[in-house]
């Protein structure tokens, strides 16, 4: 699947070096949502609708993050669903599936005066999974 994802995604019309682009002070690269890839990617769009039909979910917005080497990673960050009320009405939940590399995954709890508890997926149990999703209600 992550071979497949990236082949359609490299055979797209648009300029790779300005498709893809790095991230969060470049820990990290996106394809980017200002160019219309996505039509041209079936295989982004079959996992989609896969999750909004297992989940029962309409799908507002999407994210390709591509985690290239095992060095690359994503702050802890909050979602604009966060911090803005307008845009948590919408909003309200985050899924993320994971293909390729397996990974430690981490959340921060952000609601709290205390900032430094984190619940962590260790990666031992990571690598169990091939293929991983987790959805997060906020």
């Amino acid at each position: 699947m992550y071979k497949k994802l990236l082949k359609e995604v490299f055979a797209t019309k648009y300029n790779k070096k300005e498709l893809i682009i790095p991230w969060h002070e470049e820990s990290h690269l996106i394809v980017d949502d200002n160019y219309d890839w996505k039509k041209d990617c079936p295989t982004f769009n079959y996992v989609i609708d896969k999750i909004a039909n297992y989940f029962n979910i309409d799908i507002k917005a999407t994210r390709m993050n591509w985690y290239q080497f095992d060095t690359d990673h994503k702050y802890f960050h909050h979602d604009a669903a966060t911090i803005k009320p307008h845009i948590a009405k919408k909003q309200n939940f985050t899924v993320g599936v994971s293909f390729g590399s397996t990974r430690e995954i981490v959340f921060q709890v952000a609601n709290h005066k205390d900032c430094r508890n984190i619940v962590s997926i260790p990666l031992k149990m990571v690598l169990q999974i091939e293929n991983m999703v987790f959805y997060l209600k906020l």
